[in-house]
C-alpha cells in the first residue's frame, strides 16, 4: 500500500478500479489487461511509457505444466499466445484488470519464467483470495 501526496486527476488516463471480491472467479480464457513500467523484451531496456498487454486466464492445470506445484490458491496464472506479449522485470506491483466488470483481480509478481514468451504463462497474486483479500480490505481505507 502507497499514500500519495496529492489527490489524482480522474480523467482519460487516470480511472478508478474496483477490488475483485473475496473467492471472486474469473473463468479460464477471460481476457485481462496488465500494465506496467517493466522491460519490453528479456534483456531490455526498461520502458519510458507505461505500457499495456492483454492476457488470457489459464487453467491452475496448464500452469502446473511449466510450474509444478503453482499456481497456489493465492495465484492465478494468464499468459498470450504470441512472443512479446506478456509481463517483463520492473512490472512487479502492477495491476492486471478485468474490464467487463472493471474490477482489479490481480498485482504482478516476480513468479514465471522468460518474460514474453509464447504460452509461457505467468504468475500473479490473487486478489480474490479471501486471506489476501481481507489485508488488503483491514489496511486500506
Amino acid at each position: 500500500m502507497i499514500t500519495l501526496n496529492k489527490d489524482i486527476v480522474m480523467g482519460d488516463y487516470a480511472q478508478p478500479v474496483n477490488l475483485i471480491g473475496a473467492d471472486e472467479e474469473i473463468p479460464v480464457g477471460t481476457k485481462v489487461t496488465v500494465v506496467g513500467f517493466g522491460r519490453i523484451s528479456q534483456n531490455g531496456p526498461l520502458s519510458d511509457d507505461l505500457k499495456a498487454v492483454d492476457l488470457e486466464m489459464y487453467s491452475d492445470e496448464y500452469c502446473h505444466k511449466f510450474y509444478g506445484r503453482l499456481p497456489t490458491a493465492t495465484q492465478i496464472c494468464a499468459g498470450h499466445d504470441k512472443d512479446n506479449q506478456s509481463t517483463c522485470s520492473g512490472d512487479s506491483g502492477g495491476p492486471i484488470v478485468f474490464h467487463k466488470t472493471n474490477k482489479q483481480l490481480a498485482l504482478v509478481t516476480a513468479g514465471g519464467r522468460k518474460c514474453a514468451k509464447a504460452k509461457v504463462p505467468k504468475i500473479f497474486t490473487n486478489l480474490s483470495n479471501k486471506e489476501i483479500h481481507d489485508w488488503i480490505k483491514k489496511h486500506s481505507s
